[in-house]
């Protein structure tokens, strides 16, 4: 089945059946659902930090996680992957110095 991402919602965490479950609190209407596939735990923390960053549009991160692969083992190590995104954001303001 997968995750399924919706834009523009916010979500609250219920007990149902002594599970706890993340449940729509407030529905923004005409905002399409978009299946995303199976993601493992590394795979939701990479999604909520590139979702957390202003870097990549909304489109680029849907396209990344249709052809997500599960990482096993894996853990998401939050700080090196906002330091790789600024790495970036500093060469790009690097070029654009120099084009100048």
């Amino acid at each position: 089945m997968g995750e399924y991402l919706k834009m523009d919602d916010e979500t609250t965490v219920v007990s149902r059946g002594g599970k706890r479950i993340r449940m729509v609190k407030n529905v923004a209407f005409h905002v399409p659902i978009i299946p995303i596939g199976d993601l493992d735990e590394y795979g939701k923390d990479l999604l909520d930090a590139m979702l957390a960053g202003k870097r990549d549009p909304i489109n680029d991160i849907v396209e990344f996680f249709k052809n997500y692969e599960p990482q096993p083992g894996m853990t998401f190590n939050k700080k090196a992957f906002k330091e790789a995104q600024q790495a970036e954001i500093d060469k790009e303001k690097e070029e654009e110095m120099k084009l100048m």
